[in-house]
Protein backbone atom coordinates (compact mmCIF):
# COMPACT_ATOMS: atom_id res chain seq x y z
CA UNK A 1 0.00 0.00 0.00
CA UNK A 2 1.50 3.60 -1.08
CA UNK A 3 2.51 5.77 2.20
CA UNK A 4 -0.53 8.39 0.99
CA UNK A 5 -3.28 5.43 1.16
CA UNK A 6 -1.73 4.55 4.70
CA UNK A 7 -1.04 7.82 6.10
CA UNK A 8 -5.08 8.70 5.34
CA UNK A 9 -5.45 5.18 7.30
CA UNK A 10 -3.88 6.51 10.35
CA UNK A 11 -6.98 7.57 11.87
CA UNK A 12 -9.25 4.94 11.16
CA UNK A 13 -10.58 2.78 13.36
CA UNK A 14 -9.30 -0.40 12.59
CA UNK A 15 -11.14 -4.27 13.68
CA UNK A 16 -8.78 -5.41 16.64
CA UNK A 17 -9.77 -9.01 15.62
CA UNK A 18 -9.54 -8.23 11.84
CA UNK A 19 -6.31 -6.23 11.32
CA UNK A 20 -3.20 -8.30 10.57
CA UNK A 21 0.00 -6.70 9.04
CA UNK A 22 0.44 -9.05 6.80
CA UNK A 23 -3.13 -9.29 4.86
CA UNK A 24 -3.26 -8.12 1.53
CA UNK A 25 -6.73 -6.66 1.56
CA UNK A 26 -8.34 -3.51 3.51
CA UNK A 27 -12.06 -3.35 3.63
CA UNK A 28 -14.15 -0.40 5.11
CA UNK A 29 -17.62 -1.31 6.58
CA UNK A 30 -20.67 1.19 5.93
CA UNK A 31 -19.92 2.85 9.26
CA UNK A 32 -16.22 3.13 8.31
CA UNK A 33 -14.67 0.15 10.28
CA UNK A 34 -11.56 -1.02 8.79
CA UNK A 35 -10.67 -4.96 8.41
CA UNK A 36 -7.54 -6.43 7.03
CA UNK A 37 -7.82 -9.65 5.86
CA UNK A 38 -5.98 -12.67 3.83
CA UNK A 39 -7.96 -12.89 0.44
CA UNK A 40 -6.43 -16.52 0.24
CA UNK A 41 -8.58 -17.17 3.04
CA UNK A 42 -11.78 -15.47 1.45
CA UNK A 43 -11.00 -17.48 -1.73
CA UNK A 44 -11.00 -20.81 0.52
CA UNK A 45 -14.10 -20.06 2.44
CA UNK A 46 -16.32 -18.41 -0.08
CA UNK A 47 -17.18 -18.51 -3.94
CA UNK A 48 -18.35 -14.74 -4.04
CA UNK A 49 -15.39 -12.99 -2.22
CA UNK A 50 -13.59 -11.84 -3.63
CA UNK A 51 -15.74 -9.78 -5.91
CA UNK A 52 -14.33 -10.46 -10.11
CA UNK A 53 -13.07 -6.79 -10.37
CA UNK A 54 -10.38 -7.34 -7.55
CA UNK A 55 -6.98 -7.23 -7.65
CA UNK A 56 -4.78 -8.51 -5.18
CA UNK A 57 -2.28 -6.55 -3.34
CA UNK A 58 -4.49 -3.19 -5.21
CA UNK A 59 -3.99 -0.15 -3.03
CA UNK A 60 -7.48 1.17 -2.73
CA UNK A 61 -9.55 0.42 0.12
CA UNK A 62 -12.63 -1.90 -0.67
CA UNK A 63 -15.80 -0.84 0.73
CA UNK A 64 -18.86 -2.61 1.39
CA UNK A 65 -22.30 -1.97 2.24
CA UNK A 66 -22.06 -3.90 5.67
CA UNK A 67 -21.83 -2.72 8.64
CA UNK A 68 -19.25 -3.55 11.04
CA UNK A 69 -21.63 -5.70 13.06
CA UNK A 70 -22.47 -7.69 10.34
CA UNK A 71 -18.82 -7.91 8.70
CA UNK A 72 -17.16 -8.49 12.45
CA UNK A 73 -19.41 -11.68 12.27
CA UNK A 74 -19.08 -12.46 8.81
CA UNK A 75 -15.58 -12.26 8.64
CA UNK A 76 -15.33 -14.80 11.73
CA UNK A 77 -16.45 -17.66 9.07
CA UNK A 78 -13.75 -17.23 6.44
CA UNK A 79 -11.25 -17.23 9.60
CA UNK A 80 -11.09 -21.10 10.82
CA UNK A 81 -10.72 -20.65 14.61
CA UNK A 82 -12.98 -17.72 14.83
CA UNK A 83 -16.02 -19.32 13.69
CA UNK A 84 -18.95 -17.02 15.76
CA UNK A 85 -21.60 -18.50 17.93
CA UNK A 86 -25.18 -16.98 17.40
CA UNK A 87 -26.47 -18.36 20.13
CA UNK A 88 -27.69 -14.46 22.10
CA UNK A 89 -27.44 -12.36 18.75
CA UNK A 90 -30.76 -10.49 18.23
CA UNK A 91 -32.74 -11.69 15.40
CA UNK A 92 -32.59 -8.36 13.47
CA UNK A 93 -28.57 -9.06 13.17
CA UNK A 94 -28.78 -12.38 12.43
CA UNK A 95 -31.10 -11.45 9.62
CA UNK A 96 -28.33 -8.70 8.30
CA UNK A 97 -25.92 -11.55 8.68
CA UNK A 98 -27.53 -14.27 6.89
CA UNK A 99 -28.31 -11.65 3.85
CA UNK A 100 -24.08 -11.18 3.63
CA UNK A 101 -22.99 -14.57 4.14
CA UNK A 102 -25.48 -15.13 1.49
CA UNK A 103 -24.09 -12.45 -0.93
CA UNK A 104 -20.30 -12.98 -0.50
CA UNK A 105 -21.28 -17.07 -0.61
CA UNK A 106 -19.67 -17.99 2.94
CA UNK A 107 -20.49 -21.72 3.24
CA UNK A 108 -20.15 -22.60 6.87
CA UNK A 109 -21.67 -18.74 7.52
CA UNK A 110 -24.60 -19.53 5.36
CA UNK A 111 -25.28 -23.22 6.85
CA UNK A 112 -25.40 -21.59 10.63
CA UNK A 113 -27.66 -18.75 9.74
CA UNK A 114 -30.11 -21.19 8.14
CA UNK A 115 -30.28 -23.20 10.90
CA UNK A 116 -30.62 -20.69 13.40
CA UNK A 117 -33.03 -18.79 11.20
CA UNK A 118 -34.77 -22.01 11.69
CA UNK A 119 -34.73 -22.11 14.82
CA UNK A 120 -35.96 -18.83 15.40
CA UNK A 121 -39.42 -18.36 13.58
CA UNK A 122 -41.39 -18.88 16.29
CA UNK A 123 -39.85 -16.43 17.77
CA UNK A 124 -39.73 -14.28 15.05
CA UNK A 125 -43.46 -14.71 14.08
CA UNK A 126 -44.20 -13.80 17.46
CA UNK A 127 -42.76 -10.12 16.74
Amino acid sequence: MSESKLHNLQDASFSTTFNAPDADVIFRSADKKLYRIHTNLLEFASDGFPPVEFKPGATEVVDLSEDSTTLEMMFRFVYPRLTPSLENIEIADLVRLAEAVEKYQIHAGMQMCKTMLSSDVPRSAQV
